[in-house]
């Protein structure tokens, strides 16, 4: 079932058009409010926002609001009890560095003056050290969604992390 608009009103109730021939009433843009939480359709067909319309008994959504007042606005919720994410993997070969400038270990050059293939072999001496910390920051908000993520660390000299996890902690004492 597709929405149209017909007199302003949204109906649920258009036919299925192919990919090709579209219903610009059947169309609607979200638009994102600017400063707010929320979002406003703006149907394609009258470029019209979608509002809350009561006309008698009857309450519906019609596209008639000039502009994305309160009464046109909507508010999207994720409605999530908990969210688990893993398998976090971080592409190392396209990261970029910025802020620091590469050390050049060694400059040899080589030219083959054969034939053949050749190899040329050079050796560098490496110290390599890792140092690492971990912090963390326990920030309470609003949200009741619980988030748990596991992932490994990725080294890429210095390096920072920082992750908003919020929680709930609740604390009893009882004396006897």
């Amino acid at each position: 079932m597709t929405l149209r608009r017909k007199n302003n009103w949204i109906l649920a109730d258009a036919e299925e058009t192919s990919s090709v021939d579209y219903n610009s009433d059947t169309l609607f843009r979200p638009v994102k409010v600017i400063g707010d939480n929320r979002i406003a359709l703006c149907n394609l067909g009258n470029k019209k926002y979608c509002q809350k319309l009561e006309e008698g008994t009857s309450c519906c959504l019609s596209a008639t609001a000039s502009t994305t007042a309160s009464e046109a606005r909507m508010e999207f919720k994720e409605l999530v009890v908990s969210r688990h994410i893993s398998r976090v993997h971080f592409r190392l070969k396209e990261a970029k560095i910025y802020g620091k400038t590469p050390i050049i270990l060694t400059e040899e050059e080589y030219e083959n003056t054969t034939s053949k293939s050749a190899t040329k072999h050079i050796n560098i001496p490496l110290e390599h050290t890792l140092r690492g910390s971990w912090g963390s920051i326990a920030s309470y908000k609003s949200s009741n969604v619980k988030t748990s993520i596991r992932s490994g660390i990725p080294v890429m000299g210095e390096a920072g992390l920082t992750l908003d996890i919020s929680g709930e902690v609740s604390w009893k004492q009882y004396l006897y």
